[in-house]
This record gives C-alpha cells, sequence and structure tokens, in this order.
C-alpha cells in the first residue's frame, strides 16, 4: 500500500513574495493599460481622403488634416512615389517639407499632372506624410491618386435634319456633328480611341428617349419613327474606352404635324 504525503504548506517568507508578485500586476496592468490608451489617442495627421481622381493635365489638389489643432507647429513631408503613373512624364513629382501651423487643422497642397501623346488606360501613384522621429501625432495611411486619361473633346456644329417618313413609318431625324479639330503643338491632347453616344427625347421628358451608338469616327447618325408635332432634343458626346466621357452637346427641332 502506498502512503501519500500531504504537500508542505507555503511558508511565510514565500506567502510575502507572491502576495508582492500579485500586488505589483494590480498596479502595472492598469499602467500599461492607461499608456496604451493614451498611445491610440495621440492626434493623427492624414489625408482627408484615401483616393483621388484627376483628369490628365489637370491639378489635384491633396487636403491634409489634423484630427485636432496642435499648441505648436507641426512639421512633416509629403512625398510621391511611383505607381503606374511615373514621374515626370505623367505627373511631377515632389518630396515638399511643410508646416501645419499651430492652431490649424488643415492645408492643401496641389499636385500637377502631365498631358502625353500616349493613348494608354487610367494610372496611378501613390502620396504619403512621413513625420520626424518622436513626432507628437501618428501619419495616416497613404493616398492613392488616379490619373485619368484625357476625355473627349466636346462636339462640334451638331445640327438637326427633318426627314418625312416613308411607306407609313414616323418621321425621322438626323444628327450631324463635327468632331473636335485636331491639337495644334503645344495644345491639350484629346486621345483618338472614341465612339460617339447620341440620345433624343421629347424635350419636356428627358427621362425618356432613344439612344444611338455609332461606332468609330461616324459622325451621323438617325432615329426613326418620331411622333409628328413634337419637339425633341438631341444630345451627342463621346466616351472613350477607358470609360471617360465628354461634355454633352444639345440641339433641338420641332417636327412638322
Amino acid at each position: 500500500m502506498q502512503t501519500v504525503f500531504p504537500k508542505a504548506l507555503p511558508t511565510l517568507p514565500r506567502l510575502a513574495r507572491l502576495a508582492a508578485v500579485a500586488l505589483l500586476a494590480l498596479v502595472a496592468v492598469p499602467a500599461v493599460l492607461t499608456g496604451l490608451a493614451q498611445a491610440d489617442n495621440s492626434p493623427t495627421v492624414a489625408f482627408s481622403q484615401q483616393t483621388y481622381t484627376v483628369d490628365e493635365g489637370d491639378l489635384v489638389h491633396i487636403d491634409i488634416r489634423l484630427s485636432q489643432a496642435l499648441d505648436e507647429d507641426l512639421a512633416l513631408v509629403v512625398a510621391t512615389s511611383d505607381g503606374t503613373a511615373v514621374s515626370p512624364g505623367d505627373y511631377v513629382g515632389v518630396s515638399v517639407p511643410t508646416t501645419i501651423h499651430a492652431g490649424r487643422e488643415q492645408i492643401t497642397l496641389p499636385l500637377i499632372t502631365v498631358v502625353d501623346d500616349v493613348e494608354d488606360d487610367s494610372e496611378t501613384l501613390t502620396v504619403s506624410i512621413q513625420l520626424a522621429e518622436g513626432s507628437p501625432v501618428k501619419a495616416g495611411a497613404d493616398a492613392t491618386v488616379t490619373i485619368r486619361e484625357q476625355p473627349p473633346a466636346p462636339v462640334q456644329n451638331l445640327t438637326l435634319e427633318y426627314e418625312a417618313g416613308v411607306d407609313g413609318d414616323g418621321p425621322t431625324v438626323m444628327a450631324k456633328w463635327d468632331a473636335a479639330p485636331e491639337p495644334g503643338e503645344g495644345e491639350r491632347q484629346y486621345n483618338k480611341a472614341v465612339r460617339w453616344i447620341a440620345r433624343i427625347y421629347v424635350t419636356d421628358q428627358p427621362s425618356e428617349g432613344k439612344v444611338r451608338r455609332p461606332l468609330g469616327r461616324h459622325t451621323r447618325t438617325s432615329f426613326y419613327d418620331l411622333e409628328p408635332g413634337e419637339t425633341y432634343t438631341v444630345w451627342v458626346r463621346g466616351i472613350n474606352k477607358w470609360g471617360n466621357k465628354g461634355e454633352r452637346v444639345h440641339a433641338t427641332i420641332t417636327l412638322p404635324e
């Protein structure tokens, strides 16, 4: 038969040591949690939005904001880095030291994009905020800037011609227009990968109508079987293969009874 002896009870010095460790834990844990809370509550300097979109050749204004104003100036650097957009061919790269002065919460910096002669898809770059070591604030996430290919130029000389219906069909309206002239040297370049969208509708009913999508560089289209005596509005715009849409150009015609 095996005899089981009870374990020795802790001595008084050992009990004192255990109590001291427990007391230190009770003091240290709240202090650590308080430190973490204070770190999480540090002010943040960040971009006002995470994504920006700009047409090729235009300026985009980058807003930088503090979560709360400071009692002292804040020095920072705003820097760009290439993505599919490459400086200096697609945009003017920067690494700009700047300051948000005491009591202020926002600054705005312009970013210049460059028009090129290459027909390509939208391109992106990254903008980041850099802070000195020991800065009293935290830096927010980087922002992405998308440079869209220049949209098609507005059409010119939009005209509408009435044609009587044939064999019981309703009247027809033919829309004709001219594409924008080719740009000269030093002028803004508009890509040529364009198809046209034309839409006709009764003037006081813009939510209804008929749409034509001529392909390529054709600059005319016809709308058939319309109602005599109605007043119609036609708009035409270009759209390139990347989805960038040009400005709508309108014309109106009243059909005879």
